[in-house]
């Protein structure tokens, strides 16, 4: 389960642990009537310095935790893990963390400070004070379900709101991809769209609104996932044309649904993407227009 958008709320909550300006995990939290409430998730952070987007990028190769989602706040990177996994969350980073310094890329001494995270509940409220109406690319504009915004000519409008699953729009992989779709919108004509890794559901969404003919298939492991994608689609009013699901494509004979894509979209890790090649190539038609993200630069030859 990718939990991300979860940034800042933990100043909002009575029953947590916060940390303080140094990254010490400082105790906070028993309700009123004096026992302490256990956590379900934590809050890990790290100082990044000055380039905290390169950092994200490498931790995201490098450490699972990372890859599940960070939020980069500043130069400050946070990424949040179940409680009952916190230790190992922590090493992971910590690894990660220790190998990206011995590269020789700056970044300040410190360590990985975790925290008691907020119920679900208490930090998407908290963040509805922080996401606000987004314009992604030139013509997409992200508006959470408390905002009103009215569009301008030309506007295409994703109703997304900070939820359970990866993909507001904020990550820079999110918006590489929806950048290249916007740049692509009037020189192709998909008629059914893969979307790899779909979370939200956003880049399904994006491409219902660039191609009104297109239909198209989501899939995502987390089930989680394609609840909430299968939400956003009902919201915005494709899920008649996208359907997400969390059984892979075959790498055999494929059903009907699974074939002829003529446009792949997919911000996953390298190495799945690798994985996935000869199955990709199973079900898409040549010359089909491949949309990739989440790849760092030596990362690209392999995938290529």
């Amino acid at each position: 389960l990718v939990r991300v958008l979860k940034a800042r709320a933990s100043e909002q909550s009575t029953v947590s642990d916060t940390c303080d300006s140094a990254g010490a995990p400082t105790q906070m939290g028993a309700s009123q009537t004096g026992a302490t409430l256990a956590p379900e998730w934590v809050e890990l952070s790290l100082a990044a310095g000055p380039l905290a987007d390169e950092v994200a990028a490498i931790l995201s190769a490098l450490s699972t935790v990372a890859a599940q989602g960070m939020q980069i706040d500043g130069e400050r990177l946070r990424v949040w893990a179940p409680a009952a996994e916190a230790e190992g969350a922590r090493a992971s980073l910590e690894l990660a963390l220790a190998r990206v310094r011995a590269s020789g890329l700056a970044i300040p001494d410190g360590i990985v400070a975790v925290c008691d995270a907020p119920p679900e509940a208490s930090w998407r409220d908290a963040y509805k004070r922080f996401f606000r109406v987004h314009r992604v690319t030139e013509r997409l504009v992200i508006v959470p379900s408390w905002e009103t915004f009215v569009p301008a000519s030309g506007d295409l409008v994703l109703a997304l709101d900070p939820g359970s699953a990866f993909g507001t729009g904020t990550h820079a992989s999110t918006r590489l991809c929806l950048w290249e779709m916007e740049a692509l919108a009037g020189h192709i004509a998909p008629r059914r769209v893969l979307d790899l890794g779909t979370g939200s559901g956003i880049l399904s969404i994006a491409a219902a609104k660039f191609w009104p003919e297109a239909t198209g298939l989501a899939i995502d492991v987390d089930p989680t996932a394609v609840i909430v994608a299968m939400e956003n689609f009902a919201h915005n009013q494709v899920a008649t044309r996208f359907f997400a699901r969390a059984e892979p494509l075959s790498s055999g004979d494929a059903p009907v649904d699974d074939r002829a894509f003529d446009l792949v979209l997919a911000n996953i890790r390298a190495a799945t993407l690798c994985e996935l090649a000869r199955t990709l190539a199973a079900h898409t038609e040549p010359g089909t227009p491949v949309i990739l993200s989440g790849i760092l630069k030596e990362e690209a030859d392999d995938v290529v």
